[in-house]
């Protein structure tokens, strides 16, 4: 494909020279932006890096949007007039203003980007993770033959198995994933008498499977599109949902058996505290340090030191693959004081006992480890 761009690139410019066109010159004006990429260095991260944009050379470029719920890639051409430059995607267009060289500011709304958030070229990606959490295992697609499915649930082929939602009660069937050792899936999703397949490709990260880029977009109860979707590793034959697809739940348990675990307990299903010991430096009595509870229901409560008295922020709570993401909706108490502007809390998810804070609050500051009580 390089060498067949390459070629129509000469044949391009050759007209050009013939013709006297003129296209795109304006972008010639900077060439500290063509050919380098620019990273939000402003929104706050869930994802293993922040949103960029990269200005090709020809005049095109990629945009990588990221937000809680995925990623927007948006792709097109672009053009710049003394400091705006223009992002054309169809009939979309994106705005930026050049601040120097190594700076743009973004002055339109993207899902996961808001105006006035800078992009910068001096960003250094964090590694990512080398191993998986030794107290989850990796999900093992090559398993000998399982137990059978019950009779109600749709039956696998021989040659593989599948995952069976053990939480949902249909006469005429159960819902399944099937795994595939090239990265790719189908979910089987049956409700009532009828079924929807969903093909797509899915990958581990910690304690999860993430799965993406479906060829069929299926909604929630709420008749919202749902595009991408997780499932914990509870062991190696068993995975729990953790977004509502369709009939399966949040909280639905996949099994190969088709059968819930004896002695099973869902995490997400109990209240759950999270306590962090600041320094001695600061003196705080026991029973006043900084702690979060995570309620069955999907709300929780962040108790907050603020030195002279408690503050709480409350609302609700996700689970991605690595962090739990608390969506403030109330933080009247902690109005006047350091962090009471704060909208959403990110926890990163460390592994079993602990989550770490990724947030400057109050007392409480980005780094600083909450471990379950």
């Amino acid at each position: 494909m390089r060498i067949k761009l390459s070629a129509l690139l000469s044949i391009a410019l050759l007209l050009c020279f013939y013709t006297g066109c003129t296209n795109k010159q304006e972008n010639t004006e900077t060439p500290g932006i063509a050919g380098e990429t620019f990273w939000n260095t402003t929104a706050d991260v869930v994802q293993s890096e922040p949103a960029k944009v990269w200005f090709g050379k020809d005049g095109t470029f990629v945009l990588e949007d990221q937000h809680a719920d995925g990623t927007d890639e948006i792709s097109g051409s672009w053009t710049i007039s003394k400091d705006v430059i223009t992002l054309t995607a169809g009939e979309k267009k994106i705005i930026f203003e050049q601040k120097d060289e190594k700076t743009l500011v973004l002055k339109t709304t993207l899902a996961g980007s808001n105006p006035e958030d800078l992009f910068s070229t001096e960003y250094t990606p964090a590694p990512k993770p080398s191993a998986q959490p030794s107290e989850k295992p990796v999900i093992n697609i090559v398993t000998p033959s399982p137990t059978p499915a019950p009779s109600a649930a749709p039956t696998a082929e021989p040659e593989d198995f599948a995952y069976y939602n053990a939480s949902q009660e249909n006469p005429f069937g159960k819902s399944f994933l099937k795994l595939f050792a090239d990265g790719t899936f189908t979910f089987t999703e049956v409700e009532g008498m009828g079924a929807i397949e969903i093909n797509g490709v899915y990958g581990q990260e910690g304690y999860y499977l993430m799965f993406s880029n479906f060829d069929y977009v299926p909604e929630n109860k709420k008749g919202e599109p749902v595009y991408n979707f997780e499932m914990e590793v509870y062991d190696e034959d068993t995975l729990i949902l953790r977004k509502d697809i369709q009939s399966s739940k949040s909280g639905d348990v996949f099994t190969i058996s088709g059968t819930i675990p004896a002695g099973y307990t869902d995490p997400a299903a109990v209240t759950t505290t999270w306590i962090y010991t600041p320094d001695p430096k600061w003196g705080v009595p026991e029973g006043l340090e900084p702690k979060l509870e995570l309620f069955p229901d999907g709300t929780f409560v962040l108790t907050e030191n603020c030195f002279s008295n408690m503050g709480q922020y409350s609302g609700w709570y996700e689970i991605s693959a690595d962090a739990y993401l608390c969506h403030v909706t109330d933080a009247a108490s902690m109005k006047g004081f350091a962090g009471g502007d704060v909208t959403l809390i990110t926890f990163k998810y460390d592994g079993g006992q602990t989550l770490t804070l990724m947030n400057d609050l109050c007392m409480s500051l980005i780094g600083d480890v909450f471990i379950l009580q």
